[in-house]
């Protein structure tokens, strides 16, 4: 018990750690960019979930106090102005932040101890989706209307070709499948997860993602 409570501990620690380090360098990367290196990084870090919890209920309470923190991040002046501009400094309405926690622990939960079916749909999450937001803002050019506003083809390619690799690399390194049906299944995969990222509107990419994942993913292997 006590060395649950010191991995909780620690991922909170971890979750204000970035916060206060993408806060001191805010004035070096746009509010965007900045965004995303919190996504990518929380998203590589709770890769590690598995390791720190054998069950369910750790992961289910930091998701709900990451949810809380993030609306006060919102809500409370001080905060917000502090570091709530980590993840509030962009343009555009997103919800992304409450969403990203409800996604993985719902993967979490879902996933059941299965470690391929919990650290593929999250690896795509934090490093495809962030693909596509960096690639379509800075390189975008082609652009079609989403529900939200506007996506480009150029992040919609930069996301199936990140998630390909991740679940090819995957698949491949947890020995689930040979070469020629690891290749089919991240195709495949990867095909759907663009559709869903490029349909999604204000952030729900982040809870859609990593669930349509999981389902898709464990239909696969059945």
């Amino acid at each position: 018990m006590l060395q649950t409570l010191l991995n909780m501990l620690l991922v909170i620690v971890v979750f204000v750690g970035l916060l206060a380090g993408l806060r001191c360098c805010g004035r070096a990367v746009q509010p965007e960019t900045s965004r995303k290196l919190f996504h990518v990084s929380m998203g590589l870090f709770v890769l590690t979930l598995p390791l720190l919890f054998a069950s369910i209920w750790p992961v289910v309470v930091l998701s709900a106090l990451t949810i809380i923190m993030m609306i006060a991040l919102r809500r409370v002046a001080s905060l917000k102005e502090r570091l709530g501009s980590v993840i509030c400094g962009v343009k555009r309405r997103s919800l992304g932040e409450i969403y990203f926690p409800l996604g993985v622990g719902s993967v979490f939960c879902l996933s059941n101890g299965d470690r391929v079916l919990y650290s593929v749909p999250i690896l795509i999450l934090a490093l495809a989706d962030t693909a596509a937001a960096l690639v379509g803002l800075r390189y975008g050019r082609l652009r079609f209307r989403a529900m939200d506003g506007y996506k480009s083809v150029e992040g919609s390619i930069a996301f199936f070709t990140v998630s390909f690799a991740s679940v090819f690399i995957s698949l491949r390194s947890f020995g689930c499948a040979g070469g020629g049906e690891a290749a089919l299944m991240a195709l495949a995969l990867s095909f759907i997860l663009m559709i869903v990222e490029a349909l999604a509107w204000r952030g729900m990419d982040n809870a859609l993602i990593p669930l349509c994942g999981f389902f898709i993913l464990k239909a696969m292997r059945m």
